[in-house]
Protein backbone atom coordinates (compact mmCIF):
# COMPACT_ATOMS: atom_id res chain seq x y z
CA UNK A 1 0.00 0.00 0.00
CA UNK A 2 2.98 2.47 1.06
CA UNK A 3 3.90 1.96 -2.49
CA UNK A 4 1.04 2.63 -4.18
CA UNK A 5 0.72 5.91 -2.41
CA UNK A 6 4.09 6.77 -2.86
CA UNK A 7 3.57 6.53 -6.70
CA UNK A 8 0.47 8.40 -6.87
CA UNK A 9 2.19 11.22 -4.44
CA UNK A 10 4.49 11.18 -7.45
CA UNK A 11 2.41 11.48 -10.50
CA UNK A 12 0.42 14.14 -8.95
CA UNK A 13 3.50 16.31 -8.03
CA UNK A 14 4.49 15.94 -11.45
CA UNK A 15 1.31 17.43 -12.95
CA UNK A 16 1.78 20.48 -11.01
CA UNK A 17 5.97 20.59 -12.17
CA UNK A 18 3.62 21.26 -15.44
CA UNK A 19 5.96 18.43 -17.32
CA UNK A 20 6.31 19.39 -21.18
CA UNK A 21 7.48 15.65 -22.16
CA UNK A 22 6.48 12.21 -20.96
CA UNK A 23 8.93 9.54 -21.44
CA UNK A 24 8.97 5.70 -21.14
CA UNK A 25 12.21 4.32 -21.21
CA UNK A 26 13.88 0.50 -20.36
CA UNK A 27 17.25 -0.85 -20.29
CA UNK A 28 19.66 -3.46 -19.10
CA UNK A 29 21.80 -1.96 -15.70
CA UNK A 30 24.78 -2.91 -13.85
CA UNK A 31 24.56 -3.26 -10.28
CA UNK A 32 28.36 -3.01 -8.83
CA UNK A 33 28.66 -3.97 -4.65
CA UNK A 34 30.82 -2.40 -2.35
CA UNK A 35 31.89 -2.06 1.59
CA UNK A 36 34.87 -0.78 3.80
CA UNK A 37 35.51 -4.21 4.90
CA UNK A 38 39.08 -5.99 3.11
CA UNK A 39 37.59 -9.28 3.76
CA UNK A 40 34.68 -8.82 1.79
CA UNK A 41 34.35 -10.19 -1.79
CA UNK A 42 31.60 -8.93 -4.27
CA UNK A 43 30.50 -9.29 -7.82
CA UNK A 44 28.35 -7.23 -9.81
CA UNK A 45 25.25 -8.51 -11.94
CA UNK A 46 23.33 -7.76 -14.94
CA UNK A 47 19.25 -6.75 -14.61
CA UNK A 48 16.98 -4.70 -16.26
CA UNK A 49 14.88 -1.40 -15.65
CA UNK A 50 11.77 0.07 -17.43
CA UNK A 51 10.07 3.40 -15.99
CA UNK A 52 8.30 6.40 -16.98
CA UNK A 53 9.29 10.24 -16.20
CA UNK A 54 7.57 13.82 -16.17
CA UNK A 55 9.94 16.37 -17.77
CA UNK A 56 10.95 19.92 -18.82
CA UNK A 57 13.02 19.47 -21.47
CA UNK A 58 13.64 22.84 -22.67
CA UNK A 59 15.10 24.38 -19.31
CA UNK A 60 18.62 24.80 -18.79
CA UNK A 61 19.53 25.38 -15.29
CA UNK A 62 16.86 24.84 -12.65
CA UNK A 63 14.35 22.16 -14.06
CA UNK A 64 12.14 19.65 -13.11
CA UNK A 65 12.65 15.88 -13.59
CA UNK A 66 10.45 13.40 -11.68
CA UNK A 67 11.23 9.24 -12.89
CA UNK A 68 9.24 6.53 -11.09
CA UNK A 69 10.77 3.14 -12.36
CA UNK A 70 10.97 -0.63 -11.33
CA UNK A 71 14.09 -2.61 -11.27
CA UNK A 72 15.57 -5.92 -11.30
CA UNK A 73 19.50 -6.08 -10.14
CA UNK A 74 21.67 -8.91 -9.49
CA UNK A 75 25.21 -9.58 -7.30
CA UNK A 76 26.72 -11.49 -5.32
CA UNK A 77 28.31 -10.90 -1.86
CA UNK A 78 30.69 -12.97 0.52
CA UNK A 79 31.27 -11.13 3.36
CA UNK A 80 34.40 -13.09 5.83
CA UNK A 81 35.05 -11.85 9.70
CA UNK A 82 38.10 -13.32 11.57
CA UNK A 83 36.62 -14.06 15.01
CA UNK A 84 39.77 -15.32 16.58
CA UNK A 85 42.98 -17.20 15.32
CA UNK A 86 41.50 -20.27 13.09
CA UNK A 87 38.00 -19.16 13.55
CA UNK A 88 35.72 -17.24 11.33
CA UNK A 89 32.27 -16.71 10.06
CA UNK A 90 31.01 -15.82 5.87
CA UNK A 91 27.95 -15.60 5.02
CA UNK A 92 27.48 -15.61 0.65
CA UNK A 93 24.23 -14.44 -0.81
CA UNK A 94 23.01 -14.65 -4.50
CA UNK A 95 21.39 -11.03 -4.75
CA UNK A 96 18.28 -10.44 -6.67
CA UNK A 97 16.01 -7.45 -5.59
CA UNK A 98 13.07 -5.95 -7.30
CA UNK A 99 12.43 -2.42 -6.10
CA UNK A 100 10.53 0.81 -7.16
CA UNK A 101 12.67 3.67 -8.02
CA UNK A 102 12.04 7.52 -7.31
CA UNK A 103 14.31 9.85 -8.87
CA UNK A 104 13.98 13.67 -8.62
CA UNK A 105 16.41 15.48 -10.81
CA UNK A 106 16.24 19.36 -9.82
CA UNK A 107 19.04 20.39 -12.30
CA UNK A 108 19.96 19.90 -15.81
CA UNK A 109 22.18 21.66 -18.70
CA UNK A 110 22.34 21.50 -22.07
CA UNK A 111 26.17 21.19 -23.48
CA UNK A 112 25.65 21.00 -27.30
CA UNK A 113 22.21 19.78 -27.32
CA UNK A 114 23.42 16.99 -24.43
CA UNK A 115 21.38 16.70 -21.35
CA UNK A 116 23.10 16.63 -18.23
CA UNK A 117 21.25 16.29 -15.25
CA UNK A 118 21.98 15.84 -11.38
CA UNK A 119 19.33 14.18 -9.04
CA UNK A 120 18.38 12.01 -6.24
CA UNK A 121 17.14 8.88 -6.48
CA UNK A 122 14.83 6.63 -3.49
CA UNK A 123 14.73 2.80 -3.94
CA UNK A 124 12.13 1.06 -2.06
CA UNK A 125 12.13 -3.14 -2.34
CA UNK A 126 9.42 -4.79 -3.48
CA UNK A 127 10.66 -8.76 -3.25
CA UNK A 128 13.51 -10.59 -3.58
CA UNK A 129 14.66 -13.74 -4.80
CA UNK A 130 18.06 -14.03 -3.39
CA UNK A 131 19.28 -16.97 -1.68
CA UNK A 132 21.99 -17.31 1.17
CA UNK A 133 24.42 -19.02 2.96
CA UNK A 134 25.86 -19.36 6.34
CA UNK A 135 29.31 -20.99 7.85
CA UNK A 136 31.33 -20.90 10.64
CA UNK A 137 33.88 -23.27 12.58
CA UNK A 138 33.20 -21.86 15.45
CA UNK A 139 32.47 -24.74 18.22
CA UNK A 140 29.13 -24.75 20.13
CA UNK A 141 27.82 -21.95 17.64
CA UNK A 142 23.91 -22.34 17.09
CA UNK A 143 24.14 -22.55 13.59
CA UNK A 144 27.41 -24.43 12.92
CA UNK A 145 28.72 -25.78 9.24
CA UNK A 146 26.74 -24.94 6.32
CA UNK A 147 23.28 -23.35 6.51
CA UNK A 148 20.46 -22.07 4.35
CA UNK A 149 19.15 -18.78 5.22
CA UNK A 150 16.20 -16.29 4.13
CA UNK A 151 18.09 -13.84 2.35
CA UNK A 152 15.06 -11.39 2.94
CA UNK A 153 17.08 -10.14 5.42
CA UNK A 154 19.65 -9.01 3.87
CA UNK A 155 18.09 -6.28 2.09
CA UNK A 156 17.37 -2.82 3.32
CA UNK A 157 13.61 -1.65 2.88
CA UNK A 158 14.20 1.62 1.87
CA UNK A 159 17.93 2.75 0.15
CA UNK A 160 19.02 5.98 -1.53
CA UNK A 161 21.45 8.01 -3.44
CA UNK A 162 22.94 10.84 -5.77
CA UNK A 163 21.98 10.07 -9.61
CA UNK A 164 23.55 11.89 -13.11
CA UNK A 165 21.39 11.35 -16.42
CA UNK A 166 22.96 12.04 -19.22
CA UNK A 167 20.77 11.80 -22.85
CA UNK A 168 20.69 12.94 -26.35
CA UNK A 169 16.98 13.88 -27.96
CA UNK A 170 16.97 12.61 -31.49
CA UNK A 171 12.86 14.52 -32.42
CA UNK A 172 10.60 13.26 -34.76
CA UNK A 173 7.42 14.22 -36.09
CA UNK A 174 4.41 14.92 -33.96
CA UNK A 175 6.90 15.95 -30.75
CA UNK A 176 8.28 12.26 -30.53
CA UNK A 177 11.93 11.55 -30.04
CA UNK A 178 13.80 8.49 -29.55
CA UNK A 179 16.35 8.92 -25.90
CA UNK A 180 19.20 7.34 -25.99
CA UNK A 181 20.30 7.86 -22.18
CA UNK A 182 23.37 6.69 -19.44
CA UNK A 183 22.22 6.68 -16.10
CA UNK A 184 24.78 6.65 -12.90
CA UNK A 185 23.36 5.92 -9.20
CA UNK A 186 25.97 6.05 -6.30
CA UNK A 187 24.75 4.86 -3.37
CA UNK A 188 24.86 6.85 -0.41
CA UNK A 189 23.27 5.00 2.59
CA UNK A 190 23.45 1.25 3.54
CA UNK A 191 21.42 -1.37 1.08
CA UNK A 192 22.33 -5.02 2.55
CA UNK A 193 23.57 -6.21 5.71
CA UNK A 194 25.20 -9.42 6.95
CA UNK A 195 26.15 -10.66 10.02
CA UNK A 196 29.82 -9.59 9.04
CA UNK A 197 29.12 -6.64 7.23
CA UNK A 198 26.15 -3.75 7.86
CA UNK A 199 27.03 -1.12 5.69
CA UNK A 200 27.31 -2.62 2.30
CA UNK A 201 26.36 -0.04 -0.75
CA UNK A 202 26.29 -0.60 -4.24
CA UNK A 203 26.43 1.76 -7.37
CA UNK A 204 24.85 0.95 -10.68
CA UNK A 205 24.83 1.83 -14.22
CA UNK A 206 22.28 2.18 -17.22
CA UNK A 207 21.94 2.01 -20.83
CA UNK A 208 18.47 2.55 -21.82
CA UNK A 209 16.64 3.78 -24.20
CA UNK A 210 13.34 6.53 -23.88
CA UNK A 211 10.26 7.38 -26.72
CA UNK A 212 9.42 10.92 -25.38
CA UNK A 213 6.53 12.97 -26.14
CA UNK A 214 6.35 16.97 -26.07
CA UNK A 215 3.46 18.88 -25.16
Amino acid sequence: MRYLILLCLSISLSIHLSAQQIELFGGINSNHIFDSNDNSEFKSGKGYTVGFSFDNPNMNGIASRITVSYSKVKGNVNTIKNISPGIMQSTNVALEKNSINLGIYPFTFIIQNVYVSFGLQGNFTMSNNSAGMFETNEPGYLLYGEVNLDASEFHKDISYGATVRVHYNFMLNNGLSIIPQYNLYYGIGEEYTTPESDKIKSWQQLLAIGIGMQF
